[in-house]
């Protein structure tokens, strides 16, 4: 798995939402479970068809790991296994 970079799908109204406030606080499930989702490069197409099929205003984000202010976050990423789903999955 390649840590130096995660990937977030959101909608394009979040996107304009992220754009808008500077900063990326979560979909409203990220909100729901308290840390924001990511997927590694290998997990895209599988969150795509689980959480968002047939949606079509979507956006790929490709976020850099290293880039992150850790600081401001007041956490870390971390990657938890998932064993209903048998895959890791990146978090804040």
């Amino acid at each position: 798995m390649n840590f130096k970079f995660v990937f977030k799908i959101c909608t394009k109204s979040e996107w304009q939402e992220v754009k808008k406030k500077g900063q990326l606080t979560g979909s409203k499930k990220d909100l729901e479970d308290g840390y924001i989702h990511f997927s590694g490069g290998d997990q895209v197409a599988g969150t795509l068809k689980k959480f968002y099929e047939n949606q079509k205003d979507l956006i790929l984000l490709k976020v850099d790991t290293l880039k992150l202010d850790h600081f401001s976050l007041g956490t870390s990423f971390r990657w938890n296994y998932v064993s209903t789903f048998v895959f890791y999955f990146g978090y804040f």
